[in-house]
Formats: C-alpha cells, sequence, structure tokens
C-alpha cells in the first residue's frame, strides 16, 4: 500500500532512476577530458491499482495534478516530498470491477529561491544587521551559492565578467578573488 497525495493506492511496483550529466571536452590529440558532473532530477515509476468507490476521483485527482503541474507526495516503499506527475497511463480490466490499474512517472521538483536579498522599507521588518561595505541609496546584494565564482556573478549582474568591481566592494569580506564561499553576502553596486 501506498498513498499519493491524499489517496491510497496498492503499489505494485516502484523504481526510481538517479542519474549524472557529465560534460566532456577534447583537448589535444583528441582525448577528452571531462570538467563538470551536474546531478540531474532524480525520476520514480509506480505501477500500481486503485480499487473502491473513490477510484474515479483518484483518477480525477492524478490527471489534475498533472495537468496543472502541481507537486505531490508519495509516500510507499520510498518517500518522495515534492514531486510531477509527468506520465499517467490507466487501464481497465475484467479483474477489477471497481477500479483501475495504473503506471506513473514521477520527477523531482527543485524550488530556486531568490539569492538576491532586497532592501525593507524603511518602518517595515525586523531590525537587521546591515552588511559591511560601501552601499548606495540602491544598494543590492547577493548571496554565494555553491559552484559560484565571482566572475560569474559579475557577469549575470553587468553582461561581462568586471569582477573587480565585486571585489573592491567587499575587500573586507574576501581575501582572495578566487576563493568565495557559499554563504558569504557580497554588495553588488550599481554602474
Amino acid at each position: 500500500m501506498g498513498k499519493l497525495g491524499s489517496y491510497t493506492i496498492g503499489v505494485i511496483e516502484e523504481g526510481a532512476n538517479f542519474s549524472v550529466k557529465a560534460t566532456q571536452y577534447p583537448v589535444e590529440k583528441g582525448v577528452s577530458i571531462t570538467d563538470h558532473v551536474e546531478r540531474e532530477l532524480e525520476t520514480f515509476a509506480l505501477t500500481g491499482k486503485v480499487t473502491g468507490k473513490n477510484a474515479a476521483k483518484a483518477e480525477e485527482y492524478f490527471k489534475k495534478m498533472q495537468y496543472a503541474g502541481k507537486p505531490v507526495t508519495y509516500v510507499g516503499r520510498m518517500r518522495l516530498k515534492s514531486v510531477l506527475i509527468t506520465n499517467f497511463t490507466k487501464k481497465q480490466n475484467n479483474k477489477i470491477a471497481n477500479g483501475f490499474i495504473f503506471s506513473m512517472d514521477l520527477q523531482e521538483v527543485r524550488v530556486a529561491k531568490s539569492s538576491v536579498v532586497r532592501k525593507k522599507k524603511k518602518g517595515t521588518g525586523t531590525n537587521q544587521k546591515k552588511p559591511k561595505g560601501k552601499p548606495s541609496s540602491k544598494s543590492r546584494y547577493y548571496v554565494v551559492k555553491k559552484g559560484d565564482t565571482l566572475w560569474d556573478i559579475a557577469t549575470k549582474y553587468y553582461g561581462k565578467p568586471d569582477y573587480r568591481t565585486i571585489y573592491n566592494s567587499n575587500k573586507d569580506k574576501v581575501r582572495d578573488p578566487d576563493l568565495i564561499y557559499p554563504g558569504q553576502k557580497f554588495l553588488i553596486p550599481y554602474k
């Protein structure tokens, strides 16, 4: 037995696919090197059956969540907190009079959160420490994520890799522009 969203299902089989994407580039004499490995979204496959008086409602719920692209929770042998239904196939036969057999593909959902901290209006919110630096009247900040470089951050904000502007505004936090760490909060000056 398992539960998908708010409906109980009879689970026949569960499967999971975990993969990565490895980029390769040729170098001298045609030998390729791999310089980056990125985890891809996890996918899951379910086969099961739904029976009873709520079978029609369960089918409508599965289709509604799939078409709306809303994440659901699955609890069975595996526990999947936030997944999308990407494929739903239903079959009926003479062995199940009041329900159906189904196969379903689920895909992990990753929710992106903004790393830019917006300045709160005066008089609202809590009293927070202001980051050190040279803020202007319209300051903006960036919180470093794993894999970030000053070069990439500058390209994101300025359209070109002018990392020195960010480095010079955050010298109190950065000793070496090649060494930044996740969680650091940098002032991003306007140009």
